[in-house]
């Protein structure tokens, strides 16, 4: 083991910067315990209020103000594959224990919602059927 600049062991040093990073960490997470990253709510549940409809699997973010505008939404099994997007208002709760996210909206409604195609850009005809659509239901 080699000796620092003032004869103090380098691996107790590395390891008290590592600490010291650690706990700094900690204490910013710990600040905002409600943000997490995209790279973590992916995969998480996604029900409707009377059941559920699939997994976030990917987010449509603004790439100039950094705003998520959607949630990817992948039903799998549920609607046969279709792909919806959900817009972070529609959000009743989130469990983060649970890995869960609820929105304000009944199945059938997600189910008969305009279908999300990846290969299309969200321009503002899609956008404004999306909200005209989940305007008309309510």
């Amino acid at each position: 083991m080699g000796l620092g600049m003032w004869g103090y062991p380098l691996v107790e040093v590395r390891e008290t910067e590592k600490e010291l990073m650690q706990s700094k960490t900690e204490a910013q997470s710990n600040d905002k315990p409600h943000l997490r990253s995209t790279k973590e709510v992916t995969g998480y549940d996604i029900n409707a209020l009377d059941g559920d409809i699939g997994k976030v699997e990917d987010f449509i973010i603004d790439d100039v103000t950094w705003k998520i505008l959607y949630l990817v939404v992948e039903t799998g099994n549920w609607f046969s594959g279709k792909k919806v997007i959900i817009s972070p208002h529609w959000i009743k709760d989130v469990q983060w224990q649970e890995q869960k996210v609820t929105i304000n909206h009944l199945i059938d409604e997600v189910k008969n919602s305009p279908e999300y195609d990846s290969s299309q850009p969200i321009d503002d005809s899609y956008q404004h059927t999306l909200n005209d659509y989940y305007k008309k239901i309510k």
